[in-house]
């Protein structure tokens, strides 16, 4: 029994959730970048989320030389200096996630912001405002106070060196609160584009969309307070290196979270596409007019399309139907039967034929 117990191994499941969560965003996040590159709609969530992605990378690459050096395993399997660089890689990693969390959800803010320009009121911005600020501030706490809970730093790698440290409760409490703050704001960044947009007239594909994109916020917030429940069952292990691999997963699953979150925007023309030809497929089946037409922008349109505006960028996702000028061309197409056009020709024929004996 205590040999199948020290074989126990979670670093290759730390491996798992690093490269599939990274190979998930990696593509995300590509076609993000790509669709706005092409319109020409570059934003600052954008910027965030690249930035995002760029921690995310360091935070695999950590992740993943903590597990070379033992991270997952019992630590009465490793070597003194291995249980010493398994616990560096594994501090540092998490602090860089704890970092990609708040940078995450300010980009998610900043996209909010960009989808409800032409619907939001000011209090909207505050609310959004308040929610980032704070998270980005408790984040950054939390943060540094697990770099200076101990003096020198080398003891919060090595436990076993000379030096000091803080109560360990005071990290734990204040984690207990930034986890649960966590969890909220994925929630609030999740719910209030859908409060805002419910009582809008705008296009069932638009809230579909909308409401796709923001849906893994709960998601997140369930990874969030798994998180805080292993910084509880954590405190005062002594097989750390073992034993923080389950809050270092879900550090892992929450920041990919995130980023696809944020990047989910970029699946927004995929979707409606993908309900345009649904209703062009029913559509086709119910008759046999042909009807032809050409939608030509209104010289109003084409002028403010000159001036930044972009009809598929998420601006308008929230566009109140009806806004759009445009000029329409209709061309109807009748099919004939070639009996009943040979009989009205005929009438024709004989409704215009010239009398007998009339003078010409």
């Amino acid at each position: 029994m205590g040999a199948t117990l020290n074989d126990d191994d979670r670093g290759p499941v730390i491996l798992v959730a690093c490269w599939v969560g990274f190979t998930i965003t990696t593509v995300v996040i590509s076609a993000k970048v790509f669709r706005r590159a092409k319109s020409g709609t570059w934003g600052h969530d954008d910027s965030t989320i690249v930035f995002t992605m760029g921690i995310a990378i360091v935070v695999v690459g950590l992740f993943t030389a903590g597990v070379h050096y033992g991270l997952g395993k019992h630590l009465d399997l490793l070597t003194p200096q291995q249980a010493d660089l398994a616990s560096k890689y594994s501090w540092i990693g998490q602090c860089f996630a704890i970092m990609s969390f708040a940078i995450g959800k300010v980009s998610i803010a900043f996209f909010d912001l960009r989808m409800l320009e032409r619907a939001r009121k000011r209090w909207h911005v505050y609310v959004l405002e308040f929610f980032v600020i704070s998270v980005v501030l408790a984040n950054a706490v939390t943060v540094i106070l697990i770099l200076a809970q101990c003096q020198p730093l080398a003891k919060l790698f090595n436990p076993f060196l000379k030096g000091t440290c803080w109560n360990r409760n005071v990290v734990v409490y204040f984690g207990y609160f930034t986890g649960g703050y966590d969890a909220l704001t994925d929630i609030a960044l999740a719910v209030f584009p859908i409060y805002v947009i419910s009582n809008l007239q705008i296009p069932r594909s638009n809230k579909i969309s909308c409401s796709f994109m923001v849906g893994l916020g709960p998601i997140a917030a369930v990874c969030a307070i798994m998180k805080t429940i292993q910084v509880k069952e954590n405190q005062n292990t002594i097989d750390f290196s073992y034993t923080t691999a389950q809050l270092i997963i879900w550090n892992i699953v929450e920041m990919f979270v995130i980023i696809t979150a944020a990047c989910a925007a970029a699946l927004r023309p995929l979707i409606e596409c993908c309900l345009t030809t649904a209703n062009g497929k029913k559509s086709s089946r119910s008759g046999s007019h042909i009807r032809i037409t050409d939608s030509t922008p209104h010289p109003l349109e084409s002028m403010r399309k000159s001036r930044g505006y972009h009809p598929d960028s998420e601006e308008n996702m929230v566009r109140p139907v009806g806004q759009e000028i445009y000029k329409t061309t209709c061309i109807s197409v009748m099919h004939e039967d070639p009996s009943t056009r040979e009989e009205s020709v005929k009438s024709a024929e004989m409704g215009h034929e010239i009398p007998s004996g009339s003078n010409v």
